[in-house]
């Protein structure tokens, strides 16, 4: 499990690292909507991210970060 604020963090430092915002677009029932570079993502409100949940994520903002930046 992933904290939802630990995969937060860890993407906004790394847009802010390349001069980037990674921001909060529209909050929409159990998840948020962020945005890096016009890539939205959707992050459930929950406490604890399943892995796979996380690295999707991950995946998702590979298009704009290059791939695997995070690990």
């Amino acid at each position: 499990m992933v904290k939802r604020t630990d995969l937060i963090r860890k993407i906004q430092k790394e847009a802010r690292a390349n001069g980037r915002a990674f921001q909060l677009v529209r909050n929409s029932g159990d998840h948020e909507i962020w945005s890096l570079e016009g890539t939205s993502v959707s992050i459930p409100r929950y406490t604890e991210i399943n892995e796979r949940t996380g690295e999707g994520i991950y995946w998702t903002l590979d298009s704009k970060r290059g791939k695997d930046w995070w690990r």
